[in-house]
């Protein structure tokens, strides 16, 4: 069991569900009515838990040769767990998912809803199989599956929300699901990145054509820093302006949120080896949990 556990990123799996949880309160506090009941509201978050931790399988079964060179003492698909018994439980997480999506489809009534189970499922397959190796291809999937945790609540209640009548309130909750599906997106992108550099003694080795692969450690740094100042930046403009608006909590948000991508700046100017961008990765993790976390002030 702890070996299924490591291979499913369990705390990954936890931080996946909290975003859910924490977004799902500020959303039905202020919708007039659901369409989806408490139970099903979990419903939700058990099938988007199983199609990331399928994803996490799947990818390692793919990944052997890369993790051999990369992390030979983390690898866990031929070494702690037979590549047989990977597949069976990536089968076994799979119906687990799909069984409540279709249930919540008939539930509310949109059966074509179902279908974005497979589609996850098929293009997370096709990130391992191939995409991952491919130039910023799986880099945009990845990001495009980190925004879905949020955008999926908002997109199974759409009808709902469209019936808020406090403008105040609908702009509100847009606004909020907006900037965490974008920040959910540019942050996984900017890790990927960042990751695939700490990644590119066995990318080369197995032929993945990642971005630092192709361009060299130098410029792919130099991109993965206009990011993060660009974060900078970014952070910067909106402290200000939702300081003129009258804000409290945001703006120290926002200011926060800069100072730590410049930080995260400062060290990839001077990031040489893998371990210094995988701590560069963990520090991104953080940064992505603890603006989850923000959600509980909110």
């Amino acid at each position: 069991m702890t070996t299924l556990l490591k291979l499913i990123r369990w705390p990954n799996l936890l931080v996946v569900a909290l975003t859910q949880v924490l977004l799902g309160r500020l959303l039905y506090a202020r919708l007039p009515a659901r369409k989806l009941s408490q139970t099903d509201f979990w419903l939700l978050i058990l099938v988007t838990v199983m199609i990331t931790a399928g994803g996490y399988i799947i990818n390692d079964i793919y990944d052997r040769k890369i993790d051999a060179v990369n992390r030979p003492d983390r690898v866990i698909v031929g070494r702690l767990m037979p590549k047989n018994r990977a597949i069976t439980w990536y089968v076994v997480f799979f119906l687990a998912g799909l069984l409540p999506a279709a249930y919540l489809a008939f539930v509310i009534h949109d059966v074509a809803q179902l279908s974005i189970y497979p589609a996850a499922v098929l293009l997370l397959w096709l990130y391992a199989y191939r995409l991952k190796k491919s130039l910023l291809w799986g880099n945009v999937v990845v990001a495009l599956f980190c925004a879905f945790v949020p955008g999926i609540l908002l997109y199974a209640e759409r009808d709902e929300l469209l019936k808020i009548s406090d403008p105040a309130s609908y702009r509100l909750l847009i606004t909020l699901f907006a900037v965490y599906g974008v920040m959910a997106f540019v942050l996984t992108f900017w890790r990927e990145l960042i990751k695939d550099l700490e990644d590119l003694k066995g990318d080369r080795a197995a032929g993945a054509n990642t971005f630092p692969a192709r361009f060299g450690v130098h410029t792919s740094r130099r991109i993965a820093l206009a990011i993060g100042l660009l974060l900078t930046a970014a952070a910067g403009y909106y402290s200000i302006r939702l300081i003129a608006q009258g804000h409290r909590l945001l703006p120290a948000a926002a200011a926060l949120f800069g100072l730590a991508t410049a930080y995260m700046s400062g060290k990839i100017s001077r990031a040489r080896t893998p371990a210094d961008f995988r701590r560069i990765s963990h520090w991104i993790k953080g940064m992505m949990v603890a603006g989850i976390l923000y959600l509980l002030l909110l």
